[in-house]
């Protein structure tokens, strides 16, 4: 079994973060499907049943399921075909999603599956996968952690304590054709090839890119906030050709707050020219919509003859970066997707999810779900459906996941701020040495899974924007979400589905039928939306019931057989998972015994954290004692803590809690005659005791081990049927 890089457990309460949302760590392993030892095999036809003929080792049958709201929810309406050739955004549309003309809202079948695939790849130990497979950006000019002074060291050479030569360049985009992209470098004026021009009211009134001419000084080292710097700054500027003055082009970066200078480039050297690998042009592209876009436009700096600044490698070639700023942005040296550990992704293995709600693999392979989710109808005779009696909500803005900040994305070893040493008036010395994507995968993972917390009882006071700034309308969008306490209606049909894959959904309904737990669904889960709860009884369905005829009364017929214990089905998923996975029954008797579970029953305690502990940070936040009145609680890059650093519930399901077994004059008594009959070897015949007859009954339907039973034990079970040729029984147990 691997053992994967921890999180650390203690965190200073001045370190600890905050955010709406957590994390279920990773598996350490894949608990794996198929039985074949070969993952780039074919897939086991052992794991997945063929479906073109009967499998007498399988379930069958559907699921009748209430759902009801613990919180608002809200999924959005799709656009129609003349809504979208008018021009409307989806962002546009409040109206929660529905089928049909009468707007009822409806929750789609497709939201349910995502819904319960995710949940099932988490308790099953499924294999874990992430998007983020490219190099992400970052600048840290003032960050005060080990990130900032690998950004600082990739940027400017320190040539002595606390005096740096900056690495970068200026220079201007060569566009060479086909998509391949160039530099020209700047002439080296007095020793640099771009320098600073101090920001006046005329400077403002340029735009980027206006031709200027400069008289500056040789570069030479300036104080800056304690350190020393080598610059060259402008002396004199005009707007024209001046005798003595070097021809320049602008390149401003942006207003921000205290900042004094802009920069200008010299004139370019055209015959020469530093050729811009692809994937950087790529990773750039990629970038631009996170800051350089909003300055320079859509494409950025990719425009012939555009100033930019760049730092080459030790090969004189383009292998860094560049930016139209002098503190660009430049790429982590890995991507987050390169922190999963390769017993974790095994991308050809067939997990549990996979076998279940279906997969398409590489070269063709490829298998349809032996599930399917109908949608969920919202129950008759409820009033009151919406909140914010009906009108329209304009939420809070909400970001998008944010893996550029590591120190709650990656597992963190040591949070805390470190002594190195002493300052020169005696006082401690620290340092905070994150992980970040530069550090070995060796050292650090993706911290798993993000879930968003639960907040209890959620008002339109907690999701309306509270300030209207009609210069974010771009990114305002309108909702309509449904109130509390409304329930609705749908079904799971299953097929052909080992007990223990019917455990696997069983589990989670059971735990999203507890009160002290909710599963979430929808938008705005970051506000809190999305709790639901929901109560289920399940059919089983024989397959000879099931076609022994067509209809029952008025309806069709389902062959659906009215008893269900989910207590065996439950305890065989369980015993599936801990022995598949590295056999982690000897180290956990329960499944929920084990970190990355307990991870998820956290997550999904109802009602959640205080909100105050589960708000997103900010980069201005009000503070009466802070310098200016508000503080940037990012800036010392605060870890956020295991989900328990939170919440501490108490773990109702340290098993899934078993359903009692109605009294039922079906309960029969008998002794085992035969064991394993039929062509495979699936059924035992049982003699019953009070009238003398036998019963077939079949492994899936056990509750005791089949391999704890022999021939003349006594044993209880129910009897299913008796319209057939032989008698059936279900829930056999030994006395």
């Amino acid at each position: 079994m691997t053992t994967l890089p921890q999180h650390a457990t203690q965190i200073d309460d001045d370190r600890l973060s905050k955010a709406p949302y957590n994390f279920v760590r990773l598996p350490e392993g894949v608990a794996k499907a198929s039985e074949t030892s070969n993952a780039k095999a074919a897939i086991d036809a052992r794991a997945i049943p063929d479906r073109s003929k009967a499998n007498p080792d399988t379930l069958s049958g559907e699921i009748h399921c209430t759902l009801t709201t613990a919180s608002p929810i809200y999924i959005r309406a799709g656009l129609t075909p003349e809504q979208k050739q008018s021009g409307l955004e989806s962002k546009d549309m409040s109206a929660f999603f529905y089928v049909g003309d009468d707007g009822n809202p409806v929750i789609p079948g497709s939201s349910l599956r995502g819904m319960f695939r995710s949940l099932v790849e988490i308790i099953s130990f499924s294999k874990f996968t992430t998007d983020q497979t490219k190099q992400l950006m970052y600048r840290a000019v003032g960050d005060q952690t080990s990130v900032g002074k690998r950004y600082r060291e990739a940027l400017m050479d320190e040539i002595e304590r606390n005096t740096f030569v900056p690495k970068i360049r200026g220079g201007y985009i060569k566009a060479l054709g086909n998509d391949k992209w160039a530099i020209n470098p700047a002439k080296e004026i007095g020793g640099a090839t771009w320098a600073r021009i101090k920001i006046d009211s005329q400077i403002n009134r340029f735009s980027n890119r206006t031709d200027l001419y400069v008289k500056t000084d040789r570069a030479s080292e300036k104080n800056v906030r304690h350190v020393s710097i080598e610059y060259s700054d402008v002396q004199r500027w005009s707007p024209n050709p001046q005798q003595g003055y070097h021809p320049v082009v602008l390149c401003k970066s942006g207003r921000m707050h205290g900042k004094k200078t802009e920069a200008v480039v010299f004139e370019k050297i055209a015959s020469k020219k530093l050729r811009i690998p692809d994937a950087l042009v790529n990773i750039y592209r990629e970038d631009l919509s996170n800051g350089p876009e909003k300055i320079v436009g859509p494409k950025g700096v990719l425009q012939d003859g555009h100033p930019i600044f760049f730092v080459l490698d030790n090969n004189a070639q383009v292998q860094l970066f560049w930016g139209h700023t002098r503190n660009f942005r430049i790429p982590y040296p890995l991507a987050p997707s390169d922190y999963i550990p390769k017993s974790v992704k095994e991308s050809e293995a067939l997990d549990l999810a996979d076998a279940i709600f279906g997969f398409t693999k590489d070269k063709g392979k490829q298998y349809s779900g032996r599930v399917s989710f109908g949608q969920a109808t919202l129950a008759p005779n409820q009033t009151d459906i919406y909140l914010n009696n009906g009108r329209d909500i304009t939420p809070k803005v909400l970001s998008t996941p944010k893996p550029t900040c590591y120190q709650h994305y990656l597992t963190q070893p040591a949070p805390n701020a470190q002594v190195i040493g002493k300052t020169r008036d005696g006082r401690a010395k620290t340092q905070i040495a994150l992980a970040d994507y530069g550090t070995s995968p060796r050292k650090a993972v993706l911290r798993g899974t993000k879930l968003f917390w639960h907040k209890g009882n959620v008002t339109t006071k907690d999701i309306q924007v509270e300030r209207y700034d009609k210069s974010k309308e771009n990114v305002y969008t309108k909702i309509r979400p449904i109130t509390a306490n409304k329930t609705f209606s749908f079904k799971i049909r299953f097929t052909q589905l080992k007990p223990h894959e019917l455990g696997a959904i069983v589990w989670l309904l059971n735990i999203a039928s507890d009160e002290n737990y909710r599963l979430k669904i929808g938008m705005g889960k970051p506000l809190g939306l999305g709790a639901i709860a929901i109560e289920s009884d399940v059919k089983l369905t024989t397959v000879k019931d099931r076609y022994s005829s067509v209809f029952n009364q008025n309806d069709w017929a389902s062959g659906a057989v009215a008893k269900f214990d989910s207590s065996a089905y439950m305890t065989a998923f369980e015993k599936w998972v801990l022995e598949s996975n590295g056999h982690l029954s000897l180290l956990h008797k329960r499944l929920s015994d084990h970190p990355r579970i307990k991870d998820l029953l956290t997550m999904l305690s109802w009602p959640g954290p205080s909100k105050t502990d589960t708000r997103y940070l900010e980069i201005e936040r009000l503070d009466p004692n802070a310098r200016r009145g508000k503080t940037n609680e990012y800036k010392l890059r605060p870890v956020l803590g295991e989900p328990q650093a939170y919440l501490s519930p108490t773990i109702s399901v340290v098993r899934p809690k078993l359903q009692e077994r109605p009294k039922n004059e079906n309960i029969l008594t008998g002794l085992v005659v035969e064991k394993e009959l039929g062509a495979t070897g699936s059924f035992w015949l049982v003699r019953e005791s009070a009238k003398d007859e036998n019963v077939l009954i079949h492994v899936n339907n056990f509750i005791s081990d089949p391999s704890e039973l022999s021939v003349g034990q006594k044993v209880e079970f129910e009897l299913l049927n008796s319209n057939g040729e032989y008698l059936e029984g279900i829930n056999l147990k030994v006395i």
